[in-house]
């Protein structure tokens, strides 16, 4: 069976005179398998320690626009963004250092607005 199915295990017997038994519930209800926030907490904890203090938009990012592996995150200066987004030290903080795969960054159009057309 797979481990994460055997996370309410207990044991039983009728009398104290019987052997003690011991049942699984076999079944993963919602919210029964460890879950996701589990590995936000860690990213954001490993965000706060002292060697990555100066990379503060960087920490933002992580503390505000993530859970788990996921990151959408924007930004009103694009050229700001795509430093932020394309700086490995940044992102080699948090992710590696918890065993994680370093984001991969999907840029979508840059839409103009009609005060940028004029």
């Amino acid at each position: 069976m797979d481990g994460e199915m055997h996370l309410h295990r207990f044991l039983w017997r009728d009398s104290e005179y019987k052997e003690l038994e011991e049942y699984t519930i076999t079944r993963v209800n919602i919210g029964e398998k460890p879950a996701g926030c589990i590995t936000r907490l860690a990213m954001r904890e490993t965000a706060n320690l002292p060697p990555f203090a100066h990379l503060e938009e960087e920490r933002g990012v992580l503390q505000n626009d993530s859970y788990v592996d996921d990151i959408l995150t924007s930004h009103n200066d694009f050229e700001k963004l795509k430093t932020i987004t394309a700086n490995p030290e940044s992102w080699r903080f948090p992710v590696e250092a918890l065993g994680l795969l370093r984001p991969k960054w999907e840029e979508g159009e840059q839409q103009q607005t009609n005060e940028d057309q004029s």
